[in-house]
């Protein structure tokens, strides 16, 4: 396997565990702000708080995982990037410039956004439920729409989160594997 390559999977690799961790922390907030919303329908007054954010295996680790690992499949089987740097060069924007970067991020947001969060919101409203704890199971059909339902709030934060680990990830890979910066001065 060549040593691009190589970088490549590392730092997808990497990218994907950070987006793993956020989106489950994200997706327990937006559980926090459904919470509200069902509690303050029947006159209950409730406030999503941080502090009940779980680290438990069952509703950050094993999700979070998963989610890593779908993000991945994603940018590695897709050609999400190869059509985020196509739309970037159509519109001028020069390799390595801010402009390129942000085009580049909002392709792969779009998609990473609508599939992590139709996926991960069946994984934790349907599959990864305990009712004999009280918790409520969602059907597929309302946990496509609760994924789709918070897009507003998950895309201006894949957005910005890729825009602000691709570079700082990429020099991870190539450290790790000891592979030069390549030459982008032709595109």
């Amino acid at each position: 396997m060549d040593t691009e390559k190589k970088v490549k999977i590392l730092n997808t690799v990497l990218q994907s565990i950070v987006f793993g961790l956020v989106f489950t922390l994200l997706g327990q907030y937006v559980g926090m702000l459904e919470k509200a919303h069902y509690l303050s329908s029947i006159g209950v007054t409730y406030a999503p708080s941080f502090a009940e954010l779980s680290f438990s295996a069952i509703k950050f680790w094993i999700p979070a995982i998963i989610g890593a690992i779908i993000g991945f499949m994603i940018v590695y089987f897709l050609p999400v990037i190869n059509w985020g740097i196509n739309l970037a060069l159509k519109l001028n924007a020069k390799h390595g410039t801010l402009l390129f970067k942000t085009i580049l991020c909002f392709v792969v947001a779009v998609f990473m956004v609508v599939i992590l969060s139709v996926l991960m919101s069946i994984l934790t409203t349907v599959i990864l439920v305990d009712p004999s704890a009280g918790e409520y199971q969602a059907t597929i059909g309302q946990a496509i729409i609760g994924g789709l339902k918070y897009l507003y709030l998950f895309f201006p934060v894949a957005w910005i989160l890729a825009i602000l680990i691709a570079d700082p990830a990429e020099k991870m890979a190539r450290g790790i594997l000891k592979a030069p910066i390549p030459d982008y001065s032709h595109h």
